[in-house]
């Protein structure tokens, strides 16, 4: 093959390469708009073929729709697959749904600590989501020792971090802002700089 067709080759591969891409992209963000205004069958319908690609964002909005029975049949064994896939490749909101399913009890067996580690998890990864569930196991003492300063430190972080969440996530920014606000009435001066220490070393 000489060396003109071999570029030219190359070249409609690189095209149809993105072409691809492109398309994929566009199913993705159809499906996550559908999903977020409440179509659920819809959702599920464009983002079910992306999942079984492998990618990790639909895996982890159809592992929850499967775990929940929105849009499809309840479906644990699936739900489970899918999220523990895409918190493989350390996709974060698939942490933060595997720790829900762990808090709540639902397709596994309910468990504070597993609900924390894997809470943990997409909170390392700015998971906003996730960063305000470890505040709130800290403030509570749920799972771990009560600590106010961590929980300062995560509740911090989500505040931060939710600017970059994606659509479907729930932030809770703004009751992380309120309990921000309930432990700066409270905290002491070196307590606050330890919280603000820690949420430099973390960003």
């Amino acid at each position: 093959m000489n060396t003109r067709v071999t570029c030219f080759l190359f070249a409609m591969c690189a095209v149809l390469s993105a072409g691809a891409t492109r398309a994929r992209a566009d199913q993705r963000q159809d499906g996550l708009t559908a999903w977020v205004k409440g179509d659920f069958v819809t959702g599920m319908r464009l983002l079910i073929p992306l999942a079984d690609k492998g990618d990790p964002e639909a895996q982890t909005v159809v592992g929850w729709a499967y775990g929940g029975g929105w849009g499809v049949e309840k479906d644990c064994g699936r739900a489970l697959e899918l999220l523990s896939k895409a918190a493989q490749v350390d996709y974060p909101q698939a942490a933060f749904a595997m720790g829900r399913l762990s808090a709540t009890g639902t397709c596994v067996a309910k468990s504070d600590k597993d609900a924390f580690a894997w809470y943990k998890r997409g909170a390392v990864l700015h998971d906003s989501a996730s960063e305000f569930a470890v505040g709130l196991f800290y403030s509570m003492g749920r799972a771990v020792p009560m600590d106010i300063v961590e929980a300062y430190r995560w509740y911090a972080l989500c505040v931060n971090d939710a600017k970059n969440a994606p659509v479907y996530s729930v932030t809770n920014v703004e009751a992380a802002k309120r309990n921000l606000d309930q432990l700066n009435s409270f905290m002491s001066k070196t307590e606050i700089e330890r919280a603000n220490a820690l949420i430099s070393t973390s960003r």
